[in-house]
């Protein structure tokens, strides 16, 4: 063969031709082996051992063809101690051929012409890209054999390995992708040798001086002078380098798939660390060292060389001493090889969880720069839209404690003014009573011979009615403002009222002045006499009726009409005047006209301490709720109104039609039955300190807020039932148009509001 070839130039010609078959199209074609040789048919048989058995006899090798009437020798290229090789001429088809001649010192020896004649035989029969094709088998004039096979322009791997050692290091992640051209060349070995497998031929010398690099990426396995069929036992005549030579075969002379496998090990590990397989003194410290598994490590010769740990574990599986662990066949070892460079999980060393993930994220990274990209945009659009999100929770959240701090505002504010004019009276009824303790200790020389008059007096067919009664729709009777009406039991004749009358003649002088005290003026600052009786005369006033009843059964009402015994008696106040020590305030009833009070009383005390009697002042309950009456009307009564006290009693319903009309001040006896409150829970869960407002849901379905207030003065609650959308709105405008759903938005801020 020729040597001459410049080694520098057919180096940097081996990437350019390795470069022209990608790392790609290797792994697809791994991928589809099987199929594409199920498609051109079965693998031929195995070689038969007796179509490699030479024939030495002097007969065979006269019957080949004269080598000097097809081939013209040219010069002697290389030459060692078995054979010589020329350079040659076809002289049919004038092609450069190389010719392999035995030497003449071995045509006598029988062994010698068995071997060169097996080889002929066995490589003609080798039909592989990687296996130099013979063109004959040959003799001459002196009964010589000569084989003539193909030209291979190219050196050895062992002279490309020296090279690359020569050569200037290269470090890093650049150094590993340096090793692609080699490994590609060294997956052509595996292919050619997987091939001699399949036909049972196991090469047994399989080193780096057996495989030619051509100038164009040509890879050729050289010199099958020693292979044999597969199970062929050697032990005893061992040929070949004992540095490339499996412990098995060294041991017991095996021969088997596996043996060439560990071959092709080693020089996997020089070709990518630039490592000898082994070193040693002399071949036995070699032998020693390969039967006992102390190879060179797998890491690159340069410490500042690297490469990655799955081709390291290929590479130590491919030599493994033990053959269980090594690779099966050459196949497998190729297949591994592959998916090493084409960045996939090799079986020498599987991926971990993380591994996979990530390989599948580089075997897919079109579909997974798409993925990542649509991620991106969909977390961008999620997290402009949680933003937006979060803002309109926000004004929702805001417009939810807007809501419910109007809703309380206006509760308060009417509970509030309620309670103002209950505070009010009382501290007139307190002024009242404790001018008679004032009265009672004042001298007085004066005779008061001004009359007196009884409730009966004023009685229609009474001749002795007081001369200025007047009739007012506020109290649908004859009243007097100058004159009260007095009371006395029947066996009590009349000049024992005198004393009484005496006693509490500042009733009819401050009865007038708080009676119009109470009046509602509005904005009105005419406040003559004729100006006063008008506006009474309209609308009436907070307080009707100013009551004495003292302990020994007498009695006195202002302003003075006409009553009986029965109508000014209260049962309700029969059972809570004993021991009365403070203020005390009555349920809603109807007194003598109809009309419905609540009163007031306090106890009427002497100037010595004990108990006289009590003093009550009448209130008109439209006018004490009149506020609250108005806000039920200018909501159109969409909110309902309750007054309860803290027993659960319900004292007021603005959906009592007997309330909905301020000037009507009567009321039948159904607007003011005692009545528990539907819902005794809200008033237990306001007075155990929760908070006061909060959203229900009524029998029928409705969802309301529920606003709830104290008015401490009379010891009531103000209960507000505020419906969605009602009351309760901020921005009628923003409401109607954002808000399509206002319960299930209401819900919903509760709950945010609560979160």
């Amino acid at each position: 063969m020729e040597k001459e070839s410049d080694p520098v130039e057919i180096t940097q010609a081996i990437p350019a031709a390795t470069g022209s078959t990608s790392s790609s199209a290797q792994v697809q074609a791994a991928r589809s082996a099987r199929s594409f040789s199920e498609m051109i048919g079965p693998c031929p048989d195995p070689i038969d051992g007796m179509k490699i058995e030479a024939d030495v006899s002097l007969e065979f090798r006269r019957k080949l063809d004269k080598s000097g009437r097809h081939y013209k020798l040219l010069k002697v290229i290389a030459e060692g101690g078995f054979g010589r090789i020329f350079l040659a001429e076809d002289l049919i088809l004038g092609r450069l051929i190389v010719i392999k001649s035995l030497k003449e010192a071995h045509l006598d020896r029988t062994e010698s012409v068995r071997k060169f004649i097996s080889e002929a035989k066995l490589t003609s029969q080798l039909d592989h890209p990687a296996i130099v094709p013979l063109f004959s088998l040959d003799t001459d004039s002196t009964d010589g054999l000569h084989l003539a096979m193909q030209l291979i322009n190219g050196i050895t791997l062992k002279e490309y390995l020296k090279q690359a050692r020569a050569q200037q290091p290269v470090f890093g992640r650049s150094y590993e992708r340096s090793l692609q051209p080699r490994l590609e060349s060294f997956l052509k070995v595996c292919d050619a040798i997987e091939y001699c497998h399949s036909r049972g031929i196991i090469h047994c010398d399989l080193k780096p001086d057996n495989i030619m690099l051509g100038r164009h990426g040509e890879v050729y396995v050289m010199d099958w002078g020693i292979a044999c069929p597969s199970g062929t036992d050697r032990k005893g005549h061992l040929d070949g380098t004992p540095a490339y030579m499996a412990p098995e075969t060294l041991l017991e002379g095996a021969t088997n798939p596996k043996t060439d496998v560990f071959s092709l090990g080693m020089i996997l590990n020089e070709l990518v660390t630039l490592r000898d397989p082994v070193t040693g003194a002399d071949s036995r410290e070699v032998i020693e060292k390969i039967t006992s598994g102390q190879f060179e490590p797998s890491r690159p010769r340069n410490p500042k060389q690297h490469i990655s740990p799955a081709l390291r574990a290929i590479i130590e599986k491919a030599r493994a001493a033990d053959p269980a662990d090594r690779y099966a066949s050459a196949k497998e070892l190729a297949s591994d090889i592959r998916h090493y460079l084409f960045n996939e999980e090799v079986s020498a060393r599987p991926d971990s969880l993380i591994q996979k993930f990530m390989r599948f994220t580089y075997r897919h990274r079109y579909a997974s720069l798409l993925t990542m990209a649509a991620v991106f945009c969909a977390s961008a659009v999620m997290a402009l839209y949680g933003a937006r999100r979060q803002q309109s929770l926000a004004a929702q959240v805001t417009l939810e404690m807007l809501r419910r701090l109007k809703v309380q505002l206006v509760t308060e504010r009417l509970a509030s003014e309620v309670g103002s004019r209950l505070l009010r009276v009382r501290e007139q009824l307190n002024g009242l009573a404790t001018s008679q303790i004032i009265e009672q200790n004042l001298p007085d020389a004066s005779v008061d011979r001004s009359p007196f008059y009884l409730a009966s007096d004023f009685a229609p067919d009474s001749p002795n009615r007081p001369p200025d009664l007047v009739r007012l729709p506020f109290y649908a009777r004859d009243i007097s403002f100058g004159n009260a009406a007095y009371f006395k039991p029947d066996d009590m004749p009349r000049e024992k009222l005198a004393p009484m009358v005496k006693q509490l003649r500042t009733s009819r002088r401050q009865g007038i002045t708080l009676i119009c005290d109470s009046m509602d003026f509005g904005e009105s600052r005419d406040l003559t006499p004729e100006t006063l009786f008008r506006r009474f005369r309209e609308n009436g006033a907070l307080l009707r009726r100013i009551t004495y009843l003292m302990n020994d059964g007498t009695a006195l009402r202002y302003p003075g009409m006409y009553e009986t015994k029965e109508e000014i008696r209260c049962s309700w106040l029969d059972r809570r005047k004993q021991g009365l020590e403070t203020t005390l305030w009555s349920p809603p009833y109807r007194d003598s006209s109809g009309h419905a009070v609540v009163s007031c009383w306090m106890p009427l005390s002497k100037s010595d301490g004990t108990k006289s009697g009590l003093v009550g002042f009448e209130l008109c309950y439209h006018k004490l709720i009149l506020p609250i009456l108005k806000r039920a009307r200018a909501e159109n009564f969409e909110t309902v109104y309750y007054l309860a006290d803290s027993e659960g009693n319900q004292l007021f319903c603005s959906d009592d039609p007997g309330f909905r009309h301020t000037g009507e001040y009567r009321c039948t006896d159904n607007t003011l039955q005692k009545k528990k409150f539907a819902h005794p829970e809200w008033i237990k869960r306001f007075l155990s300190g929760h908070f006061p407002q909060f959203l229900a849901r009524l029998e029928d379905g409705q969802l309301v807020r529920v606003s709830m207030s104290r008015i401490p003065e009379a010891g009531w609650i103000l209960i507000r039932l505020v419906p969605p959308g009602t009351a309760d709105m901020i921005d009628p405008d923003q409401d109607k148009q954002v808000r399509k759903n206002i319960e299930q938005d209401i819900l919903l801020e509760q709950e945010l509001l609560t979160w």
